[in-house]
């Protein structure tokens, strides 16, 4: 029996500590899922996340080094997997089964049923360590408090939460889009307008990772806010924007505009993101800019805008 016990317990642990080392690189995945099925907001996804993580790895040790109250800590495993369950079930009702679902981050991609399906097996093995599980005297309650804060620290120390503030801009809104950079055989296919529409512009490379996050940034403020329409103008070709989408699970009405004119337009900054209204640039994002606090600015700006 304790052989047994032995065997599940390390399962059970090793699960834990590999699903949360491996959401920490990135985590960015991690935080937006959060803030996309509304478990958080875009401020403290950041923390949510790195919390989460340090309950996984916290649990992960203490089961498998077999402290005292064993069994309260496999009940607490038990209802952080039908948490991430549940999880699973909001990220297949609001984004379908055709993504990641970033359990085990990027390195094991799984769909949210695949997912599912594992948690069911650990439920399982959980609840067979709990019935196999034999009393164990030592107590050891300083060791536990030091693991406790020691883990749930330790993702704030490996992936330490940048400030998001909103970065200081100087320019002076609104201004003109440099509109003879972009040729009217790039904004046709799109219907862009410059001298009605309003738009939200973004210039991205398929390469560009910074690029991918900015993506899933606007896939998501495309269904948190009233955006306008949003138009991409992509370095790459046809197949890696199709690469592309799939990473950030959206897709986007795009052109591909392989042209030295785009380094004009964005300074060779990427991503390089404009709202646009007649003509009129009045809010502008490049780079990192595109934080977690400027998203909940962005609905704000729309609005203004509007007015």
């Amino acid at each position: 029996m304790k052989i047994l016990n032995y065997i599940l317990r390390v399962i059970v642990a090793a699960t834990f500590l590999f699903s949360a080392f491996t959401k920490l690189y990135p985590i960015e995945p991690f935080e937006l899922t959060l803030i996309d099925i509304g478990i958080s907001s875009w401020s403290f996804s950041p923390i949510l996340a790195r919390l989460l993580v340090g309950i996984e790895i916290f649990l992960g040790i203490v089961i498998l080094i077999n402290l005292k109250y064993l069994r309260s800590f496999l009940n607490a495993a038990l209802i952080l997997t039908l948490f991430f369950s549940f999880y699973l079930i909001l990220l297949w009702a609001f984004r379908g089964n055709d993504m990641n679902c970033g359990c085990f981050g990027d390195f094991i991609k799984m769909t949210p049923s695949e997912s599912l399906i594992k948690n069911a097996v650990l439920v399982l093995v959980i609840l067979m360590t709990i019935k196999t599980h034999i009393g164990f005297k030592r107590n050891y309650i300083w060791v536990r408090i030091g693991l406790a804060i020691a883990a749930l620290t330790l993702p704030f120390i490996l992936n330490v939460v940048e400030i998001d503030r909103r970065h200081p801009d100087n320019k002076e809104y609104p201004y003109s889009f440099p509109i003879e950079d972009l040729d009217l055989e790039y904004r046709a296919p799109m219907e862009v307008n410059m001298n009605e529409g309003e738009y939200v512009l973004a210039f991205l490379s398929t390469s560009c990772s910074h690029c991918k996050v900015a993506a899933q940034k606007l896939g998501i403020a495309r269904r948190k806010y009233k955006l306008p329409p949003i138009k991409v103008f992509f370095i790459g070709n046809d197949a890696s924007v199709a690469v592309f989408h799939k990473e950030v699970n959206a897709e986007f009405e795009y052109v591909l505009f392989n042209n030295p004119d785009i380094y004009k337009i964005t300074n060779a900054i990427f991503p390089s993101v404009f709202h646009v209204k007649n003509g009129q640039v009045y809010k502008q994002w490049n780079g990192s800019e595109l934080s977690y606090s400027e998203m909940e600015f962005l609905s704000e700006t729309i609005k203004k805008a509007e007015d």
